[in-house]
């Protein structure tokens, strides 16, 4: 469990990650038959930039990577009523999911945001251009609670998700 932010520390328990990491994996598994493993939670204490930009940098440059191929952290909010971030790089990647969004809406909301989060590292896609504009798509542009229904994701998003998962390993 990571706490970040300038003041308020995260607000997630270990049961609601641990509930977060089986819904995403229930969503990944049904689209791509992809797997995640929780290696561990750990509470930290990170000191986080204010500015959003400087924020996502010193969590990238901050959060233990030993072992682990996709860190993730859960924490309390992020700016701009932004629900989540991930990223790609090679062999790798790294999440973040707000607490304050994925209590937002319905009780699998925060595994919802999860399993978007992770698609941005299984697919490298950072524009939402995959999801080619369809809402309904995992991989859209914006989850809002009243549309997060992710019925699909297309052909292209699936063999790139494949494919990054099997590098990551």
């Amino acid at each position: 469990l990571a706490n970040a932010g300038n003041v308020v520390p995260s607000t997630w328990t270990r049961q609601e990650i641990e509930a977060a990491f089986k819904e995403a994996n229930r969503i990944w598994q049904h689209f791509a038959n992809i797997e995640f493993k929780v290696l561990d939670i750990l509470d930290l204490e990170l000191r986080v930039s204010e500015d959003p930009e400087q924020m996502f940098r010193d969590l990238m440059a901050d959060l233990p990577r030993k072992q682990v191929k996709v860190p993730c952290a859960f924490v309390h909010d992020l700016e701009e009523e932004e629900g989540g971030w991930g990223t790609y790089w090679p062999g790798g990647g790294f999440t973040v999911v707000s607490h304050v969004a994925a209590k937002s809406a319905f009780a699998t909301y925060g595994g919802l945001l999860l399993a978007h989060e992770i698609g941005h590292v299984l697919t490298d896609d950072p524009g939402h251009k995959l999801a080619d504009g369809m809402i309904y798509n995992l991989m859209y542009r914006m989850m809002k609670p009243d549309q997060a229904k992710p019925r699909t994701l297309n052909q292209p998003q699936i063999d790139l998700a494949r494919k990054n998962a099997a590098a990551i390993g």
